[in-house]
């Protein structure tokens, strides 16, 4: 459990070159972040329902991308492979992002807004999208539909 960044999860393969994979979640961050800055919101899951400080919160977002991750990434590293500072002794790690995802999230403000948006998303659904993706979306496995 990280202060900034919430329940995080560290996996370290057992050989050479002892490839190391962090994984963290965005959302949570921001959260923490709005939280400890005043602004309200409410969030189910991994989604935000509502931000009280939509402006706020973007420009918090928009930092996200631009930390300082390898020193971020290299506490944990060193904190798993104790045995290794020896060895690396001031050496920096190499970062390689495998996997990533980019939240768009979008808060709708009422009915109003969801009316006008919503045959546009029914077409983009509609054009872009599979039962299988549809049914995986709902929590469903692709093989429940056979």
């Amino acid at each position: 459990m990280d202060r900034h960044f919430g329940l995080i999860h560290v996996r370290i393969q057992t050989w050479f070159p002892m490839p190391i994979q962090i994984y963290l979640n965005g959302h949570e961050w921001l959260a923490r972040k709005l939280k400890a800055n005043g602004v309200r919101f409410s969030k189910q899951e991994n989604a935000f329902l509502w931000i009280d400080d939509m402006v706020r919160a973007q420009k918090f977002a928009n930092r996200f991308a631009s930390l300082n991750w390898p020193k971020i990434l290299s506490k944990y590293a060193k904190l798993v492979t104790p045995q290794m500072q020896d060895i690396l002794q001031d050496r920096q790690h190499y970062w390689v992002t495998s996997q990533s995802e980019l939240s768009t999230d979008i808060l709708i403000k009422g009915r109003q807004h969801l009316s006008e948006l919503y045959p546009e998303l029914l077409s983009h659904g509609t054009l872009c999208f599979g039962a299988k993706e549809v049914m995986t979306f709902l929590g469903r496995h692709s093989s429940e539909l056979t």
